[in-house]
């Protein structure tokens, strides 16, 4: 990695947050050095102001941008550093690779989140979901 004008990397997240994790995992995978940063309720104001949106994870790069949402940093990352890419060379299987990538991001990730909630939060909340997402039943 030859960039090092991009760190220290600062990532503003949560250990239970999906996205976190997949950027965590990622930059893991990439070998690129970061700082974890806890998000709090706290940290709005901050976060809106240097990243124009309240959003975990955020990345905070040491030449001063701020990036937001899971998806757009990895690829722009892939970018940056284009060795070991996630992405394959091949056209299709790049398509194949995002739209996989943005089926696990949001269908996926919205059943998770509830089977996580109906978990802590039991039945009431289970009922709920059920009346709203129906195929949970």
């Amino acid at each position: 990695m030859n960039n090092k004008n991009y760190l220290p990397l600062k990532v503003y997240g949560s250990e239970i947050s999906y996205f976190t994790g997949k950027l965590e995992n990622y930059l893991k995978y990439k070998e690129i050095p970061y700082e974890r940063i806890a998000a709090s309720a706290r940290m709005g104001a901050k976060l809106k102001k240097n990243a124009g949106v309240v959003q975990i994870p955020t990345v905070n790069l040491a030449d001063g941008r701020w990036m937001s949402d899971s998806t757009p940093i990895i690829e722009w990352f892939e970018q940056e550093f284009p060795e070991t890419s996630i992405i394959p060379t091949d056209p299709e299987q790049a398509f194949f690779c995002r739209l996989l990538e943005d089926y696990s991001d949001e269908p996926c990730i919205t059943v998770g989140i509830i089977s996580k909630m109906r978990f802590y939060w039991g039945a009431k909340l289970q009922v709920s979901c059920c009346l709203i997402f129906p195929f949970l039943r």
